[in-house]
């Protein structure tokens, strides 16, 4: 096992973007009060920005009442993982300007169906971790799982 220390590691703002732009696919949290909601999303970088492609409907109409919005993606293999988690502002895009700059990023989405509407997240905030995985032939988890039960349970 390893201590958190070792097992937790920041990554650097740069790093943060790399990864970022090596992304296609992440999830999208919004929300209005109480409300929220999580979409899987694809999506470009372009500078400190990211794009992606909806449809009508509750994502467009969350953001326009509550523009602020995270992203996150996140990766891992047989030693560890990591996360990327991005904080902005979302807006709707309307202008030809805008929208042509927006189509020149090549995003298409995984799922069949017209995406008409175009929406830019200018990212205020970038952070990342990285995780060293637990070696998962140790038990320590469990032991400590089921001491915890044995304190729960009723005398006899």
């Amino acid at each position: 096992m390893y201590a958190r220390d070792d097992a937790v590691t920041e990554l650097a703002r740069e790093e943060c973007w790399t990864r970022l732009r090596s992304a296609e696919i992440g999830r999208l949290a919004t929300g209005i009060g109480r409300e929220l909601e999580i979409f899987p999303i694809t999506f470009r970088c372009d500078g400190r920005s990211l794009f992606f492609r909806t449809s009508p409907g509750s994502k467009l109409t969350m953001m326009s009442i509550n523009p602020w919005v995270v992203v996150e993606i996140d990766g891992f293999d047989d030693t560890g993982a990591w996360s990327v988690v991005a904080k902005g502002t979302a807006r709707y895009l309307r202008s030809a300007v805008e929208l042509e700059v927006a189509d020149s990023l090549d995003l298409v989405p995984w799922i069949p169906g017209e995406r008409r509407a175009m929406v830019r997240i200018d990212v205020e905030q970038v952070t990342g971790r990285t995780f060293v995985r637990a070696d998962r032939t140790d038990s320590g988890h469990r032991a400590t799982a089921a001491a915890s039960d044995q304190t729960r349970s009723p005398a006899t």
